[in-house]
């Protein structure tokens, strides 16, 4: 089937959107694994101190 060049772009401009939230949602995810192995190594450098 042949596309029109405006189904093409707007295709093209859909993909580009999910990537973007795709990627945001990596950093989300990451930021948060980030934040909570941070909280761990606090808890056992305080743990350490005692």
């Amino acid at each position: 089937m042949w596309s029109s060049p405006t189904d093409l772009l707007v295709q093209t401009q859909a993909r580009a959107q999910l990537d973007r939230v795709q990627h945001h949602t990596l950093l989300v995810e990451a930021n948060g694994r980030t934040k909570v192995a941070e909280d761990q190594l606090r808890e056992l450098q305080g743990n350490f101190m005692k």
